[in-house]
């Protein structure tokens, strides 16, 4: 829905690093995984019409939002975590040290840390090695080309 909004509309740009962004996406999808429980089937309409609620929302209260920042920030240094421990050739990059540095002393981000390698973990522990292997390689190529990216090569 998104990347068809952005292609239709050359002018709409979505951050996605933006804790507002991020929390209204979450927002969402948690909503479309309840309905999806309650009754098999998503319209898109109620999809598209709870977006633009927790946008009018997120107008109302702008400060919503950012407390989250800090728990993504936890959680993604997680999941970080896990696939650097996984993935011999995927070392933390200078992002992942700042990153990490950032939330060292915060008790909140700590806690979403945990949470989210042990939820990585556990999901990776259920997969086949094979199948490990296959992400390692492809996060490990990711990086490479990005990292060339970077720096114009």
């Amino acid at each position: 829905m998104l990347i068809y909004l952005m292609s239709n509309n050359p002018g709409v740009a979505f951050n996605i690093y933006d804790p507002e962004f991020a929390g209204i996406y979450r927002d969402t999808r948690e909503f479309m995984a309840a309905r999806l429980k309650q009754t098999d089937t998503v319209s898109m309409y109620e999809a598209i019409g709870e977006f633009r609620r927790l946008i009018v929302e997120s107008a109302a209260s702008p400060r919503k939002y950012h407390g989250t920042e800090l728990c993504e920030k936890g959680a993604l240094t997680g999941q970080l975590a896990v696939m650097a421990r996984l993935c011999p050739a995927a070392r933390p990059n200078d992002f992942a040290k700042e990153l990490t540095g950032k939330i060292s002393q915060q008790p909140e981000a700590i806690s979403c840390e945990r949470k989210a390698a042990t939820a990585l973990q556990s999901e990776i522990n259920s997969m086949p090695k094979t199948m490990m292997d296959k992400v390692c390689r492809l996060l490990e190529q990711h990086l490479r080309t990005t990292s060339r990216n970077m720096n114009g090569q």
